[in-house]
């Protein structure tokens, strides 16, 4: 029979261990992709682009193929970081007042793409150099 302790330790490492994943290792990841997809000149996210600035804002529909492949193959990690990759993205284009900080880093992207990269946190953008502070107009 398993003590208190070990049940309370158990779940509060889950906790750490899952908050590292999406608060920490998440964001890297994201920011990562973000920018191979303008290195390789990625068509799709071009499109997205291209809409926004047409004022279409669609939802990107790549990341719930690969969450559903992921969890098809029980990569439940990388399934959890592209549903709050999608979600997150989803909401900033649908519903921008919701995160107004979040919103203006991303939309400074879509004006200077060389910038910007992540999109559910900030923080990665400072670390790797390419914040580019929203000034208004």
């Amino acid at each position: 029979m398993l003590s208190l302790d070990t049940s309370l330790d158990t779940f509060l490492y889950t906790i750490l261990f899952y908050g590292f994943i999406i608060f920490i290792i998440e964001p890297i990841a994201e920011w990562s992709i973000h920018i191979f997809l303008h290195i390789i000149d990625n068509y799709s996210h071009n499109t997205h682009h291209k809409h926004y600035n047409e004022n279409i804002v669609t939802p990107e529909l790549w990341p719930i193929i690969i969450y559903i492949i992921a969890v098809y193959y029980n990569y439940y990690y990388i399934s959890l970081g592209f549903i709050k990759y999608w979600c997150i993205h989803t909401l900033l284009h649908f519903y921008p007042k919701l995160f107004p900080s979040l919103t203006r880093h991303h939309i400074t992207h879509h004006k200077y793409k060389n910038y910007n990269f992540a999109v559910s946190a900030i923080w990665p953008d400072i670390i790797f150099g390419t914040i580019y502070t929203y000034k208004p107009d």
